[in-house]
């Protein structure tokens, strides 16, 4: 008998032999735009424009991302759903853009845009020493938009275990 994907997932964990292997992957953005047929959009949309005049920030895009990347896994049929820490913001929040193609985010994370392959990488991050991370003021974890992590267990629903990627660690450059 199949098992679910979730179910696969979780009786490998345990050390017991699934139907399968259980599959997982992470996708960038071009490549679930081209599995879903459906656009999506990165920090690039606030580049150069006036933050209180935009009318969204960085969790509408990141709600209809997850949307796109939960479609794409079902399509693909992996075995898991993700959230990310890639896509949880502070309400309200917009990038701080350093030029046109460079950000740095909420943690301190320093971006680069690839507007030509559609991906947006890691480059620095802003603490360079541990004067640094004294001086830094973590947001407050309370004030984040969890609806990409709500969205996600909705759709898992007993069928797909839901990982959590987390890369914090990358806001160290020292």
């Amino acid at each position: 008998m199949a098992m679910t994907h979730r179910e696969r997932y979780l009786t490998a964990i345990e050390h017991k032999e699934p139907d399968m292997v259980p599959v997982d992957c992470w996708l960038d953005l071009v490549h679930v735009e081209r599995i879903v047929k459906k656009k999506t959009r990165d920090a690039s949309f606030f580049a150069g424009k006036n933050p209180t005049t935009v009318g969204e920030d960085m969790n509408d895009i990141m709600i209809e991302n997850q949307k796109a990347i939960n479609e794409a896994h079902r399509k693909l049929g992996v075995d898991s759903l993700f959230v990310s820490d890639y896509y949880i913001y502070p309400k309200g929040y917009n990038p701080k853009f350093v030029n046109s193609d460079t950000y740095v985010d909420h943690f301190g994370k320093v971006y680069r845009i690839r507007k030509d392959v559609n991906v947006t990488y890691w480059v620095d991050g802003i603490i360079k020493s541990p004067e640094d991370l004294d001086k830094f003021e973590f947001p407050n974890p309370k004030e984040f938009n969890y609806e990409t992590v709500d969205l996600t267990t909705e759709e898992a629903k007993d069928e797909y275990p839901v990982l959590a990627w987390c890369h914090l660690s990358e806001m160290f450059s020292y």
